[in-house]
Formats: C-alpha cells, sequence, structure tokens
C-alpha cells in the first residue's frame, strides 16, 4: 500500500475547509483532499450572502449576538456566538483583501437584510455569493501554491493509533492510499442528500460524521436539520431542489398561499423575514391546509432591479418559463444545513487527540437548535482561522506502523443500492424531516438498524461505502429526534408541540 505523509490533512474544499489549509499553509506542508472538484462542495452553492457587521453606524456585533441567539430558541453556545460577531468582521475583511468582491453602491459595501436580522448586515455578490467566495479562496490557494490539492479523492477510514487520529486511507486514482499527518481536519459540509428533497450537492452525504465516529468522536445535537423554507423543484433528473435565496424575502418578497393570500403575518410578528424553521412548518401547515404541493412567492413588485440583484434566480425562473412580472414562483421547503455533528470546543477540538472538525460537519453549539441566515459563511471563515491556530501547535507524530484496513469484499447489488437510497431518502423525508412523531420515528429506526446489519462496510467500493454512511448518519440523527421528547428550533415533534423549560443539548 502507498503511503504518503504531510503536517496537515484537510478533508473537504468548502470554505472553512479551504480557509483552514490557507492559514495551515503558514506552518507546514498541507494537504486538502475533496470529494470531487475543489469547486463542488455547498459554499459554491450560498445564494445569500455572509452575515457580518461591518460598519458600526446604526449595527453592533451585540445585535448579531442577539439575533443569533434568538434564531438558536435557546440552545446557542454563547461564547461561540460571541466569538464569531466579534472575530467575523475582519475575517471578512480579510477575504475582501484577498479579492472577494461583494456589492457595492459607489465605494460603500452594500447590505441587504434576512429573517430574524434586526439590521442590514448580510454582504452578498448577487446571488452567488458561495461562489465568490470559493473563487476567491480557490484562486489564493491556487496562486500561492502552498497546499497541495487533490481532487476525486475518497477518504474511507481515520487511523487511530494510541488514541490519536494520525490520518486516514483513501481511495485515489482507484488505489487505497495511507496518509499520516500531524493534524487531520475533518470539513466534509453537510448530510442534506439522505433527504428526498434538499438543496445540497450530491456529495453531502455526512461524511465526516461517519468516519469520526467509526474511532470513537463524539456527536452532538444530531437531530437538528434546518430546512430551507423557499426551493423550487428542478427537472426530474435533478437530486436537489433550487433554492431561493431568503435575500429575496429580505428585499421585500411575499409568501401567498393558493387562494393568493399573505399568510405569515398568522403565523409569526417577523411574518416572511421570521426565523427560517417557522416559515418553513408554516409553508409545510398551508400545504397540507390546502392539500397541493407548494405555496408561492410573489416577487412582482422587486420586478425592476430582479434580474441584476438576483441573476441565478432571475435566469432559472426564466427557463422554467416563469414570468416575475406577473407570475408568483412556487415555492416549499426542503433540507439545508445540519445544525449538529461533530463535537468540538471552541478551536475546532474533536474528542479525539489531533482530529479536528469545523463547518457544517462540526458542532460547536454556535446555531443551537436553528442556524441565523447567512452565519455559516462567516463561521466557517471564524472558526477555520482559529482552528489552524491550535493544530500548528501541535508536535510530530512518531514514526508507527499501523495494520491495513479491513478490505471486505461483500457488496450488494447497484440496483438494490440505487433502491435503498431511494427509500433511505423518501422515508427521511417523511418520518424524520419538518414534522416528527414517535411512531413515525420508530418505524424510521426499525428499518435503518436492519440495513445497517444487512449492508456491511467495503472500502474497495465508494458507493457502497457511501451509502452505507448515509444509513448510519440517518440512524444518528432518527435516535436523537426520538430522545429529544419537545419541539425546539428545527426539531418540531407534533406529539411534543412545545419546548421544555430547560434547554440541554444531545450527546452521542
Amino acid at each position: 500500500m502507498n503511503t504518503r505523509s504531510c503536517s496537515y490533512l484537510v478533508i473537504g474544499s468548502g470554505i472553512a475547509g479551504l480557509t483552514a489549509a490557507h492559514k495551515l499553509s503558514r506552518y507546514g506542508h498541507t494537504l486538502l483532499l475533496t470529494k470531487k472538484s475543489i469547486t463542488s462542495s455547498a459554499t459554491s452553492w450560498a445564494q445569500g450572502g455572509i452575515a457580518a457587521v461591518m460598519k458600526e453606524d446604526d449595527d453592533l456585533p451585540q445585535y448579531h449576538f442577539e439575533d443569533t441567539i434568538y434564531a438558536g430558541s435557546g440552545l446557542c453556545h454563547k461564547e461561540a456566538v460571541s466569538i464569531l460577531v466579534k472575530e467575523g468582521p475582519g475575517c471578512v475583511q480579510e477575504l475582501i483583501d484577498l479579492g472577494a468582491k461583494f456589492d457595492k453602491i459607489g465605494e460603500n459595501l452594500l447590505f441587504t437584510k434576512e429573517g430574524a436580522h434586526q439590521k442590514k448586515r448580510i454582504l452578498h455578490a448577487a446571488d452567488a455569493t458561495g461562489k465568490e467566495i470559493e473563487r476567491t479562496l480557490g484562486k489564493t490557494l491556487l496562486n500561492e501554491k502552498k497546499v497541495e490539492i487533490i481532487e476525486n479523492a475518497h477518504v474511507l477510514k481515520l487511523i487511530l493509533h494510541n488514541e490519536e487520529c494520525i490520518g486516514c486511507y483513501a481511495k485515489i486514482n482507484k488505489k487505497i492510499i495511507k496518509i499520516t499527518a500531524n493534524a487531520t481536519i475533518l470539513a466534509t459540509g453537510g448530510i442534506g442528500h439522505i433527504y428526498a428533497q434538499n438543496t445540497n450537492p450530491s456529495i453531502s452525504t455526512g461524511d465526516g460524521i461517519t468516519l469520526a465516529k467509526q474511532i470513537g468522536a463524539r456527536l452532538q445535537d444530531m437531530e437538528f436539520v434546518q430546512f430551507h423554507p423557499t426551493t423550487m423543484k428542478q427537472a426530474q433528473n435533478k437530486t436537489s431542489c433550487f433554492l431561493i435565496s431568503e435575500a429575496v424575502r429580505g428585499e421585500g418578497g411575499i409568501l401567498r398561499n393558493q387562494n393568493g393570500d399573505e399568510f405569515m403575518s398568522q403565523y409569526h410578528k417577523m411574518a416572511d423575514l421570521a426565523p427560517r424553521d417557522i416559515v418553513a412548518r408554516a409553508i409545510y401547515s398551508e400545504i397540507h391546509l390546502t392539500n397541493t404541493p407548494h405555496v408561492y412567492l410573489d416577487v412582482s413588485r422587486l420586478s425592476k432591479n430582479f434580474s441584476k440583484r438576483f441573476p441565478t434566480i432571475y435566469k432559472h425562473c426564466l427557463n422554467a418559463k416563469i414570468d416575475i412580472k406577473k407570475d408568483w414562483i412556487p415555492v416549499s421547503p426542503a433540507a439545508h444545513y445540519h445544525m449538529g455533528g461533530i463535537n468540538t470546543n471552541l478551536w475546532g477540538k474533536t474528542s479525539i487527540n489531533r482530529l479536528f472538525a469545523v463547518g457544517e460537519t462540526a458542532c460547536t453549539g454556535l446555531h443551537g437548535a436553528n442556524r441565523l441566515a447567512s452565519n455559516s459563511l462567516l463561521e466557517g471563515l471564524v472558526f477555520g482561522t482559529r482552528l489552524a491556530k491550535e493544530a500548528s501547535q501541535l508536535d510530530s507524530i512518531s514514526a508507527h506502523h499501523t495494520k491495513n484496513p479491513n478490505t471486505n469484499t461483500s457488496i450488494i447489488s447497484l440496483q438494490k443500492r440505487k433502491k435503498i437510497k431511494k427509500e433511505l431518502k423518501d422515508m427521511m423525508w417523511k418520518n424524520v424531516g419538518i414534522i416528527r412523531n414517535n411512531n413515525g420515528l420508530k418505524k424510521t429506526l426499525s428499518t435503518l438498524k436492519h440495513w445497517q446489519n444487512e449492508i456491511p462496510y467495503n472500502i474497495n467500493c465508494t458507493k457502497h461505502w457511501e451509502l452505507k454512511s448515509m444509513i448510519e448518519v440517518a440512524t444518528y440523527i432518527t435516535e436523537a429526534a426520538l430522545q429529544r421528547k419537545e419541539s425546539r428550533g428545527a426539531h418540531y415533534r407534533e406529539d411534543y408541540p412545545t419546548s421544555s423549560t430547560k434547554a440541554e443539548h444531545s450527546f452521542f
């Protein structure tokens, strides 16, 4: 088996992984592995923007702190939130200095507002902010030539030696390679593709969570999955829904039901700009009340500047033969972001020595039970930077020998894999989605446990491994949802519709 070594191994190429790799490259040889291409992460799909208080004439970090705490439904780690809002502006300014081009009016940055924000503090690059950030960081890494990047690398197992993570086994160019490192950083993104309706790239299958849990890392708050309120169904051959940015409602878009009535004011005082969990459940309720597949987003009063402000969305509507001047956009919720993940401290350290996690795959408790809009990109910058400072302090690993991974040859057929994958996604959407209850959760958990026993890990087949990973992650989420007998933030139990008096995190 071929062996590679590096000082720092970063797995994942979204904003968190790219930031960590950029910072770590100052301290030693940094190797970045990405499942597909460097531009295929969820970061590049982010439309809305990045939240930061860049000017304090009518906004303050304290207000951003308050909005994050409110959206998180009593479960936010206050110190993590304080770090985010205080260190965030400096990290964003550094990104601008690297060449990120956000929208401006003249020489001044242009800010917009999104759900649950008191003030206009969202920076954006039209409706392709994530793509601009990905471009900036990716270009920086390529120009500096300090980070070795390997694309189409599928990480199959982390290496645990003397209770420390010392690297991984990865499949690269059809060969399994052993890679050792002083520090291993998981920045593998989210879990969206365990749901039938989701806004994520196809690589979002929770791999980092599975890898970490395999070697005993602690998980936190797995039940909290955020459903974006407004997405459009894609063509039949697409695996993801097309997201309609929350910024559209921030600019004045109005949700209407099948009767043409504005309805959000009946559900929350902030109406269309209520926190995402509330808007998603309101739309879900309206859909079931009217027995229709969607509600509508009316953007007719924004039509004058819509094509310039939201060019990607405008083009998508045109392709779908929707004239936004007179037609309303059909929208419904879809799985979007995971607030839970691998438990870390405020420097990205997991419960396993030398193993770090950052971004959506990690859980500092920052987002609580429901993420505030546009905080995720900021999280990647802030905690990717902090992680690098901590990881750079580690000493080098000593020479060692480890056993090669078990190359199980058991494999199920391609047809059966596809069948189970579809059943998994449909079942999670139906029973572990926006509205949950005891019967649905127990039924789902029983099926998942059956599949766990039926399907072995097989590192020789990445698609087989990925399906097994999806089953494992779905099991953790379902178990956590079953154990949390209350409704809080994005986790709603119709059999326990109220929040308990004491907000507690869950750990696995």
